[in-house]
């Protein structure tokens, strides 16, 4: 027996990696979000080591500011995006895991 799965499916729950203080955690299919205390930019550079190690591949150049951080990533039919946004002491990340559009 096959198993299809419908078109809008979920791509499933997030594998990523998170920051050591991470807290409020909510992982959901296709979407992982949590808060953390580490600078929006560390942040950033800290996803920016972990994600290509895991075979992931940059998308573009990555948008990076003191406040905010929008980084892109493709595997295989697979796109992973990583939003990171601060504001006074706590960073909240959102990491997005969607089909790659054909």
């Amino acid at each position: 027996a096959a198993i299809t799965l419908p078109d809008d499916c979920p791509a499933g729950m997030v594998d990523a990696p998170l920051l050591p203080d991470a807290s409020n955690i909510l992982n959901m299919p296709s979407i992982l979000t949590y808060d953390t205390s580490t600078s929006p930019a560390d942040a950033a550079t800290y996803y920016q080591e972990k994600i290509p190690a895991l075979g992931w591949t940059l998308l573009g150049e990555p948008a990076i500011s003191e406040t905010t951080a929008l980084l892109e990533y493709q595997q295989g039919s697979q796109n992973l995006t990583i939003i990171i946004s601060g504001d006074a002491g706590v960073t909240t990340i959102t990491i997005l895991l969607q089909k790659a559009q054909e």
